[in-house]
């Protein structure tokens, strides 16, 4: 077999062992992300701590109001300008997406302006 030939085969056997790998690791990133899921729900649900071993999920802010999770989180220094609610755009909020409708209003309740660039608000 050729030099050249065999190169080829091996490039297509590299390629065809990534495109395995990517979709091994897919799958397993899928079963991670539904069991979470499963775990979360209780949680979210009942807004209480469920614990399994090592590990814990807990839904801390779910009875707060929007307004209160912005003014706890400005009280404990979360640099807000870093965070991210926005499902649309990556350069500017759209400030219209439910996400960000969510988010103005929690910062309007803790009368705050979003520290964040918008295209609209």
């Amino acid at each position: 077999m050729a030099i050249a030939t065999k190169a080829a085969t091996l490039a297509t056997i590299q390629t065809t062992i990534k495109r395995a790998l990517i979709a091994f690791f897919s799958a397993i990133a899928s079963i991670a992300l539904s069991a979470l899921a499963f775990l979360a729900t209780p949680v979210s649900l009942n807004a209480e701590t469920y614990t399994d071993l090592d590990s814990a999920i807990a839904a801390t802010l779910i009875h707060m109001s929007k307004g209160r999770i912005v003014s706890e989180a400005l009280r404990l220094g979360v640099p807000l300008n870093l965070t991210w609610s926005c499902y649309q755009n990556e350069e500017k909020a759209c400030g219209v997406c439910e996400s960000y409708r969510l988010r103005l209003k929690g910062f309007a309740l803790a009368k705050v302006v979003d520290p964040i660039a918008y295209e609209a608000r």
